[in-house]
């Protein structure tokens, strides 16, 4: 009993030092992460953006692009930017804008010029009933903010008479998990495709998750053909999308905290700040003498009376603390992290910042131009990913209403399609016309341009443009383009001699009177 007690007493004591040991050690340890919690805190940074700067410093390969936990993580934090950044709002705003413009025209090239007229704006009236244009501009937006944007396909009755409209749903719903995404080699996050990566069929949810129940998260297959998937392929092997700006998601925070310092310091700065100083010389004097001291208590914070004369209690001092405000480098500091954070889209300054103080235009055109070619090269594959896809869609539909297209068209492209291209709008207007339409000129007489190429450059049918100059003027469109083809392409030398012929017969009429004239004088001599 004696030793049952004792083994009792010795564990006790055992416990005791392992619980003041354990005391001991964590200590330190909590002091440390209290520390860094408290530095995180004081600089600002969330743990939202460290886990972002931890993401965005590893490595980004195509197959981690089909990780949805990073692509989660990517999406979400350039959504809340796009809600809280004016800048960056502004810049998929430009960018959405300046690659759609207002609706891309289909300008077809069949043999016979009134069925290509036909079908042309057969398809345009449809385009305006499913507000074609708009939902393009979404479907940019979308895919720079979120790395990829999905159209589906859908039957619509209201839609006449090809009842096919477009949805843009979000990316969210499209998702892998299934029985045949774990069965599949060729199912990557929702998407399944055959040997050669072509895309067969879409896994979409009917909602988003966050709507869903348990039960109801069951995606549904959807034919590829109904499903439009544009994201930009930067990657190798990459089959889903992360945000076009990734690696400026980190920049935009920091100036927001920037301005929130300035705006803080301006504040301060506009303030009465004090601070209350006690002498300790007479501190330690009074409780030598033994006297009741109610000293301030440090840290402590109160709001005087402005305007009023203070009374302070004895022994302290008042002193103004005069705050130091960085406005002087605040313009530079915002001007060169939103030219860093517009790099990453080949954005330039002037449209970033919304602002061109300080710029010629000299400098701007030499900025436009890297601009022009990434909206162009941005186009070209809109037109292949989501322009074409659509227009094969909508005909394969059309065909089977009966009158609704010219009958070539159905027999003679019914499998292969439409040929043709799409037209945007200019990105921008020259800024002296006449300097235009002299290299215009130029460039039509030495072959390097024809009239389609011009024309569509502003996304309008030199066809269809020509023919109503001519109806404009009452001719014949066919006269109308001899008089056009000898005005523009007869060659220099015979401009040169109708130059010489004219200038010949001014000389000889001159000449002529001059001579009349002479002869009027003999005679009234």
């Amino acid at each position: 009993m004696d030793l049952l007690l004792s083994l009792q007493a010795l564990g006790r004591i055992g416990e005791n030092v392992i619980s003041r040991f354990r005391d001991v050690t964590a200590k330190p340890f909590r002091r440390r992460v209290n520390q860094a919690a408290s530095a995180q805190a004081a600089s600002g940074v969330t743990p939202e953006e460290r886990a972002l700067a931890a993401a965005i410093n590893a490595e980004i390969t195509g197959r981690e692009c089909s990780n949805p936990h990073l692509r989660d993580l990517l999406a979400n934090t350039s959504s809340r930017l796009v809600d809280s950044s004016s800048y960056y709002c502004g810049m998929m705003n430009r960018l959405a804008r300046d690659t759609i413009g207002r609706m891309p025209r289909l300008m077809l090239s069949m043999e016979n010029e009134s069925d290509n007229e036909s079908v042309e704006d057969r398809f345009h009236e449809w385009a305006a009933q499913v507000k074609l244009g708009q939902k393009l501009r979404k479907m940019r937006r979308i895919a720079a903010i979120k790395g990829e944007a999905f159209l589906v396909l859908v039957d619509n009755p209201k839609i006449q008479p090809v009842q096919i409209d477009i949805r843009v749903i979000d990316r969210s719903r499209i998702t892998g998990g299934t029985e045949q995404d774990l069965t599949n080699p060729y199912s990557i996050d929702g998407i399944d495709f055959d040997e050669n990566m072509n895309p067969i069929r879409y896994w979409i949810l009917d909602e988003v998750p966050n709507r869903l129940q348990y039960a109801d998260y069951l995606p549904k297959p959807v034919p590829a053909k109904n499903v439009i998937h544009y994201f930009r392929d930067t990657r190798e092997e990459q089959y889903r999308g992360i945000p076009e700006a990734t690696p400026a998601l980190l920049l935009y925070p920091q100036v927001q905290r920037y301005s929130k310092a300035v705006l803080t310091a301006a504040e301060t700065g506009a303030k009465t700040v004090m601070a209350l100083t006690v002498d300790g010389i007479w501190l330690d004097k009074a409780c030598e003498a033994g006297e009741e001291v109610e000293a301030p208590i440090a840290g402590e914070a109160f709001n005087p009376d402005y305007g009023s004369i203070l009374t302070l209690p004895e022994g302290t001092s008042l002193d103004a603390i005069k705050p130091e405000q960085p406005t002087t480098v605040y313009d530079q500091f915002v001007r060169a992290m939103i030219c860093e954070a517009a790099r990453c889209i080949d954005m330039p300054a002037i449209l970033a910042l919304g602002c061109s103080d300080g710029s010629s235009f000299a400098g701007a055109n030499v900025d436009w131009h890297p601009w022009e070619n990434t909206i162009y090269q941005d186009r070209t594959d809109i037109d292949a990913d989501a322009l074409f896809p659509i227009l094969s869609r909508w005909f394969e539909e059309a065909i089977l209403v009966e009158g609704y297209l010219p009958s070539i068209a159905r027999q003679k492209y019914g499998m292969d399609g439409l040929p043709g291209r799409w037209g945007y709008d200019r990105l921008r207007k020259h800024i002296d016309p006449d300097k235009e339409s002299k290299g215009a000129e130029r460039f039509l007489q030495n072959g390097l341009m024809i009239h389609d190429d011009f024309y569509a450059d502003g996304g309008i049918s030199a066809r269809r443009q020509l023919e109503r100059q001519a109806r404009l003027f009452g001719k014949d469109p066919q006269e109308f383009l001899d008089v056009l083809f000898d005005q523009i392409y007869r060659s220099e030398q015979v401009m040169a001699a109708e130059v010489t012929a004219e200038a010949a017969e001014k000389s000889a009429v001159g000449s002529g009177q001059s001579s009349a004239l002479a002869v009027g004088v003999v005679d009234e001599s």
